[in-house]
């Protein structure tokens, strides 16, 4: 649990569940009012906000879909923007490079149904715990941009996890384009199975 803050909006009670790899649930509130539900499941994801439709589409067809025309990534990307991320050994990495921040930098290729992209990732020298994701496309172009800070280490489950990421979104169409998730604490590794959590597997 936590909150959503959005420039322009109150502040927001928020509920954030992740199941590697492809499932989520991003839920907010404003009072009684649910004005917030983005997730995914194995075969399809979604978007929807107050007074908007739902933006939905499967996986593997996302590059044909309305949602690709507004959103310049999947909402799985949110997984990785927590610092989730699984670096293939296969893959094409390129770096470590040095930042003048002090952080190190990863460049990976990634193959899309909607074209080449390049993840950038940003990682603490000394805790290894992820500082920033970039998305790119081939020529360069930012898409998305997730910072994270307020890194704590959970010494039960041997990972350090952001409890402030703000996310922007390189998306004109949509009518917000950033915003900050904040929470005091996190539960891990409680619900193995997304059929111990019945709300995670579609929108309502």
């Amino acid at each position: 649990s936590g909150r959503l803050s959005v420039e322009g909006y109150p502040g927001l009670r928020a509920n954030l569940r992740l199941l590697r790899p492809r499932h989520l649930r991003l839920q907010a509130s404003f009072m009684t009012n649910r004005v917030l539900d983005m997730g995914s499941n194995d075969q399809q994801f979604w978007l929807w906000s107050s007074g908007q439709p739902v933006l939905y589409a499967r996986h593997d067809q996302f590059s044909q879909s309305v949602a690709s025309q507004v959103l310049p990534v999947e909402p799985t990307w949110l997984v990785d923007a927590l610092g989730l991320i699984h670096f293939d050994p296969q893959g094409a990495h390129r770096g470590p490079f040095q930042r003048q921040d002090g952080m190190i930098e990863v460049h990976t290729p990634l193959a899309t149904g909607t074209g080449q992209r390049i993840r950038v990732v940003a990682i603490h020298p000394q805790y290894a715990y992820i500082t920033e994701v970039q998305i790119r496309d081939q020529a360069g172009q930012l898409l998305a941009l997730a910072r994270a800070d307020r890194h704590q280490y959970d010494a039960t489950h041997h990972v350090a996890m952001p409890h402030r990421v703000r996310l922007e979104l390189q998306a004109p169409q949509l009518a917000v384009q950033a915003f900050t998730f904040e929470t005091d604490s996190y539960v891990i590794n409680q619900l193995q199975t997304v059929e111990a959590n019945p709300q995670n597997g579609k929108p309502t």
